[in-house]
């Protein structure tokens, strides 16, 4: 990414997929954002990241990706910052919680896919990217599998360590060629480099494991434009069921395993719902080894 840094910014005028310049759809400040519904009361204490409440943000869209993206991008110091010491956690919670009962579905859902889908080897290995407070890993561990976590919030971090879960400091730590599937939910949106954690990822697979993403979803035409929702301090990534599954879909050694639109009645449907932006993006790819 050719990218400057300025003020504890770092410019991102170009798609990170194909380096086209990005159509500018959202303009914002950090003191625009405090005033939208999410940041307002005591979850976020946005003064804690240093800058100016003038400070510029937009959101990009690229129309030849399919692919939102947020310019500038915070350097990794007050990234650190962002996800340390401006989101009040004992919120953070409350607002997690709320929605709990979503997130386990969805949970419930990719962990039945990985099952049908996935290696029947025991035991099964899983590594979660971005763990979080361990929802996921939770369910996992429940249904057999043996759950592994890369978390790098200190807070979320000490509860998955006090859970007896098995927690690297970085991907890189974690073995590679190693465990039967591997992923994120909510976290890419999250990542700049999200391309290289993605292959990253994708090395800690054994022969035949799963890919799983997880992300919110940006396909419907009306979240493209700016709104109360847009976030470019912490989603700095806008996925499309069109980009992602043909991003992945021309690395090498990647098969798309759910949802196929010509598949079963149900995945065909969900593959319409996904494209149309009307339901959760989740993809599952097969890591296929090429000679």
């Amino acid at each position: 990414m050719n990218a400057t840094a300025t003020q504890a910014l770092i410019e991102r005028p170009s798609c990170p997929n194909c380096r086209a310049e990005g159509k500018t759809v959202v303009r914002t400040t950090i003191a625009e954002i405090g005033r939208w519904p999410k940041f307002c009361g005591s979850h976020y204490r946005l003064e804690e990241l240093g800058l100016s409440p003038e400070t510029p943000l937009s959101i990009r869209w690229c129309i030849a990706c399919d692919l939102g993206f947020a310019d500038p991008l915070l350097d990794p110091e007050h990234v650190r910052r962002l996800y340390n010491d401006v989101i009040v956690k004992p919120q953070a919670r409350a607002t997690y919680a709320r929605s709990l009962d979503y997130r386990r579905r969805q949970a419930r859902l990719i962990l039945s896919l990985l099952e049908a889908n996935g290696p029947q080897t025991e035991p099964r290995r899983l590594l979660d990217f971005g763990a979080g407070w361990g929802l996921f890993l939770h369910e996992a561990r429940d249904r057999g599998w043996e759950p592994h976590a890369i978390e790098l919030a200190d807070e979320e971090r000490s509860c998955l360590e006090k859970d007896e879960f098995k927690v690297y400091p970085v991907l890189d730590d974690a073995p590679d060629g190693f465990f039967d599937a591997v992923g994120s939910t909510q976290v890419l949106e999250h990542v700049a480099d999200f391309q290289e954690i993605t292959r990253a990822c994708a090395a800690k697979l054994r022969r035949g494991g799963l890919l799983y993403i997880d992300v919110p979803n940006a396909g419907h035409f009306a979240r493209r434009h700016g709104s109360w929702s847009a976030n470019p301090l912490e989603h700095v990534n806008y996925f499309t069921h069109r980009f992602l599954t043909r991003w992945l879909s021309h690395q090498p050694g990647f098969e798309l395993v759910w949802p196929r639109l010509l598949a079963s009645p149900r995945q065909s449907w969900r593959a319409v719902r996904q494209a149309l932006g009307l339901s959760p993006l989740t993809v599952i790819f097969r890591k296929r080894f090429i000679k």
